[in-house]
């Protein structure tokens, strides 16, 4: 079995699924902190977990005819812009004590927003790895 170092493309994206699992993890702590303290409950996990999921869940297979319908690495570099920058919005709603609600909605756009990400990247995989 040949290493990384003859394709390092494919270390690189293992590395980059590396920091954003850690990422995701953080956010949720991150997330489940918030929600504890504005006092949701349970109810309001379970819509987190709902807002988290379902994009996923509903859109993944819509989402990977378009990721094979459209160049991949602008899908994926486009993917990674807008969340990142929902998630700025999504800290600065946390900072600015936004109602739970309001959180709920954008982790809602934010990981529907994403759902192509994962199809795409699969996709691309072969292409990369050879």
């Amino acid at each position: 079995m040949q290493g990384n170092r003859h394709r390092p493309a494919v270390g690189r994206i293992v590395v980059m699924e590396v920091v954003s699992g850690l990422g995701d993890g953080v956010f949720w702590v991150g997330l489940a902190a918030i929600l504890l303290a504005r006092g949701v409950g349970a109810q309001g996990f379970a819509v987190a977990a709902v807002a988290r999921l379902g994009p996923r869940a509903l859109i993944s297979a819509p989402a990977g005819v378009l990721a094979d319908r459209v160049d991949r690495r602008r899908l994926l570099v486009t993917l990674d812009l807008t969340r990142g920058i929902l998630l700025v919005a999504l800290a600065m709603a946390a900072s600015s004590q936004a109602r739970p609600d309001v959180l709920l909605i954008l982790v809602f756009v934010t990981y529907t927003v994403s759902a192509p990400y994962r199809p795409a990247l699969t996709a691309a995989l072969p292409l990369v790895a050879g």
